[in-house]
């Protein structure tokens, strides 16, 4: 058994024990660093051999030595001279150094190791790769059957594309062969209009029409010879108008009895963008009623909301007689072109217009727009 330096401080862990004759030596008796001891792994420790068991004849180093700086595997003793040194350990000591530390048998079997390690590396690859390869197909098929399906659905839709298209094609060709049979009924038409509007024949329909619609609008008017408009008074939730109405005949001085009253309501504004008060008609049972109401309120010159008992503001009421819409849109014109020439009286008597240059001057009826005429050509001359 090759000699060591019996150290018995030395911890277990720091030997290797010869696989052949049990000898145990230190690791740094064998010329070992602690990084190349912890480096040998338990397959190798069970298998190794002391250097008098590999047949190595080497002196092994004194246990005073330091060890050698380089790293190599080079396991080698010194004689020993101390005698003083406990042999209980167990530990077997030895002249010779350790040039070899693996046997070919060790060699052969870490090499058969490797390898099978290796195969079993390579197969387990070589297993992975071919499920990834696999999955990869089998992803790139349903790949491709999605495509298919796109395309095939794609395919569809250009289809019914081009049939509407085609339906659109025609309908704009039916369209524009209308839009020209329709240009031409319009040619024909505007000239049959032309050739109406160059005859005699319009200017009698023309002077007809005229004069039916003169005499609706009397007629209109006739069946509003009982009414007085009012406008301009302040509207009430739950308003009270016949009492508004005799409220203000009190007022006026001219008392309006309910049993003279034969309806009385509000009507909407004659546009849309209209925001004031709405308008009270109020029909009477005669016309002259309905005279001495309008006389009084001229009389009076001026009605307040405030006067008739209606809370709030203080408003001005006006009161006219009840005009059809056409005479109303031609009072408006009159009073207009009338305050331009500087014409002092406008007013309506039993639904007719009348004008009045000045005081003395006899007043002339408006009927019509030839009749306004007459109030410019009078302030010319």
């Amino acid at each position: 058994m090759m000699e060591c330096c019996n150290d018995s401080s030395v911890s277990v862990n720091n030997i290797l024990q010869c696989s052949v004759c049990n000898g145990k030596y230190h690791y740094e008796c064998l010329n070992l660093t602690s990084d190349q001891f912890l480096s040998l792994n338990a397959e190798y420790k069970a298998v190794w051999k002391c250097p008098s068991c590999s047949n190595v004849n080497t002196p092994v180093r004194s246990y005073t030595e330091l060890p050698p700086d380089d790293h190599s595997m080079d396991i080698s003793c010194d004689n020993l001279d101390h005698t003083n040194f406990s042999t209980s350990s167990g530990l077997g000591c030895n002249k010779t150094l350790v040039t070899e530390m693996l046997s070919p048998s060790t060699k052969t079997a870490d090499l058969e190791g490797f390898v099978a390690n290796l195969h079993v590396s390579l197969s387990q690859w070589r297993n992975d790769m071919r499920k990834d390869m696999l999955k990869i197909s089998d992803d790139i098929k349903s790949a491709l059957i999605d495509i298919r399906k796109e395309m095939h659905t794609l395919r569809t839709e250009q289809t019914l594309l081009k049939q509407k298209v085609s339906v659109l094609h025609d309908d704009v060709i039916a369209l524009q062969t209308t839009s020209q049979g329709q240009a031409v009924e319009y040619d024909i038409l505007k000239k049959r209009v032309d050739d109406l509007s160059r005859s005699p024949a319009s200017t009698i329909v023309e002077s007809t029409i005229s004069s039916l619609v003169s005499k609706i609008d009397h007629l209109e008017q006739q069946a509003r010879q009982c009414n007085v408009e009012i406008c301009n008074v302040p509207e009430r939730r739950n308003e009270n108008l016949p009492g508004i109405i005799e409220a203000m005949g009190n007022v006026l001085k001219c008392p309006v009895l309910p049993s003279t009253i034969v309806a009385v309501h509000r009507v909407p504004h004659a546009h849309s963008q209209g925001t004031g008060p709405k308008n009270i008609i109020v029909k009477l049972t005669t016309r002259l009623q309905r005279d001495n109401l309008v006389s009084a309120f001229r009389k009076a010159k001026s009605l307040k909301s405030d006067q008739i008992g209606i809370a709030g503001t203080s408003t001005p009421i006006y009161l006219n007689e009840h005009l059809t819409l056409g005479r109303k849109q031609l009072f408006r014109r009159t009073r207009e072109v009338a305050k331009t020439h500087n014409y002092k009286y406008v007013w309506i008597k039993n639904g007719t217009i009348l004008v009045r240059e000045r005081d003395g001057e006899a007043a002339f009826a408006i009927r019509g727009d030839n009749d306004i005429k007459k109030i410019k050509i009078k302030t010319a001359n």
